[in-house]
């Protein structure tokens, strides 16, 4: 990179924390619960509502696509249930450091969370990385046609700072794709390394560098140099 970016914009799921290792058992215990229960299988709505730290909004949001009326006391319990099976709600090491070392720097950090505000919010807040981003934007308070890329756009502004002249970090390869183009330089973390065919289609796109952790990322956007 011939410049140092001025501002580093990442997303939150899969580069932050790991959102599948949280949902699988929890949602595996609140279906299994209200299976028992009311004889339903909510396993597949639950997954798709579920968010760390929010399980009372993922069962309400999952029994309301089978029932009208639906007892408080139940959704409380069935929570309950969810987040004792759930594992403590923490960031990946790598991200908390390199990002607490990015704002130490001065680096200007903006965070885009995608899912429904609400519960994605509360998920920030468990995380405890609220403070450390100077910026955050939930792309699910945007109502347009693509509330990711406007997304983006919003966080141009409030970072005061051009996208050409941003580095995004991302996990996921729609959004680098929806990225292309638009900010300097796109990082895919690559958690678990791809194989096979994905290996060439995905850490060899001419567009996005890949990496398996954060912790290169300060001199892969020019920000510090380390002796070799």
């Amino acid at each position: 990179m011939d410049q140092p970016v001025q501002a580093v914009i990442t997303l939150l799921e899969d580069v932050i924390y790991p959102k599948s290792h949280y949902g699988e058992r929890a949602c595996r215990a609140g279906a299994e619960m209200i299976r028992q229960m009311l004889g339903v299988d909510i396993r597949e709505a639950l997954n798709a509502y579920y968010v760390p730290g929010a399980e009372d909004l993922a069962v309400r949001a999952a029994l309301e696509e089978q029932f009208q009326e639906i007892d408080p006391r139940l959704v409380a319990k069935t929570a309950a249930a969810m987040s004792a099976h759930a594992a403590r709600i923490a960031p990946y090491e790598d991200a908390a450091e390199v990002f607490a070392m990015l704002q130490g720097m001065g680096v200007p950090l903006g965070l885009i969370v995608d899912g429904p505000p609400c519960s994605q919010r509360q998920l920030v807040r468990h995380l405890k990385i609220d403070r450390t981003f100077h910026h955050i934007v939930y792309s699910g308070e945007l109502r347009g046609e693509q509330p990711w890329v406007d997304a983006l756009n919003i966080m141009e502004l409030l970072l005061a700072c051009p996208l050409s002249s941003t580095a995004l970090v991302c996990a996921r390869g729609v959004q680098a794709r929806l990225a292309a183009g638009r900010v300097g330089s796109i990082f895919r973390v690559f958690r678990h390394t791809p194989t096979g065919h994905r290996q060439s289609a995905q850490l060899k796109a001419s567009d996005v560098i890949p990496m398996l952790n954060l912790y290169d990322l300060p001199e892969a956007v020019g920000l510090v140099a380390w002796p070799d």
